[in-house]
């Protein structure tokens, strides 16, 4: 097992540079002012938390869901996805979560 693993990592090292090199021809740094421009021709918005709410209502309708329901099921999904953080009175999850 110990001579197994070294070579996985050889080949796993392997394969991500040849992504790099075939995605990034100029390099990482050399396909930076490329994703400037990119940004800058986007319009410029920046990620704002303000989106969010606009991101869940999206979200919602690809569900068929209301607000509500999809406001509830990310909840749930937070605190599946982080079990250390406590969750606070007047939250009430189901009993699965």
């Amino acid at each position: 097992l110990t001579g197994v693993i070294p070579e996985i990592w050889l080949f796993a090292l392997g394969g991500m540079f040849i992504a790099v090199t075939l995605f990034f021809p100029k390099g990482l740094v050399g396909s930076l002012p490329a994703a400037i421009d990119w940004v800058k021709r986007r319009g410029g918005k920046r990620n704002e938390p303000a989106y969010v709410a606009h991101t869940h209502q999206a979200l919602a309708e690809l569900r068929g869901v209301s607000v509500e329901e999809m406001a509830k099921l990310t909840t749930e999904n937070f605190f599946r996805l982080f079990s250390r953080v406590s969750v606070p009175g007047g939250i009430a999850l189901n009993s699965g979560a």
